[in-house]
């Protein structure tokens, strides 16, 4: 009886560890955007003004994502999904690059985010220009 006991203990705490993994792994959040980029120098700044960051994997983003300078500094894994239009393939095989938030873009049009010309060519074609995104915040 003892031993079933500390079994069925067992096998609950394994369920539970199983399931507290489980809903850490899902809790992150795959985000959909789009995404352009611009040519360096890439200073000034909104987040750091004329500082050099030693940073050529960055982005600009838009109003809603940079938050009030919330997200100065904060880290996004971004991989490309596609181009302008579904017969486009501009993508670079299934990479993934990781960029710093270092701007925000101010216009209402602006894309998600506004990629540095080094981290776009990391996972598209520059000629496209233009690319829809997923992307997720790198925890560090």
């Amino acid at each position: 009886m003892a031993f079933q006991l500390i079994n069925n203990s067992s096998i609950a705490l394994f369920l539970l560890l199983i399931l507290s993994l489980y809903s850490s792994a899902s809790s992150v959040i795959q985000n959909i955007g789009t995404a352009t980029f611009f040519k360096p120098p890439y200073t000034p700044s909104s987040c750091y003004g004329y500082e050099k960051k030693d940073q050529v994997m960055v982005a600009a983003a838009t109003k809603i994502l940079y938050s009030k300078g919330a997200a100065c500094g904060q880290s996004y894994q971004v991989s490309c999904v596609g181009g302008e239009t579904p017969e486009d393939n501009p993508c670079l095989g299934s990479g993934t690059v990781t960029v710093m938030i270092t701007d925000v873009c101010p216009q209402d049009s602006c894309p998600t985010l506004n990629l540095s010309q080094d981290a776009f060519a990391a996972i598209a074609n520059l000629d496209a220009g233009f690319i829809h995104i997923s992307f997720t915040e790198s925890v560090l």
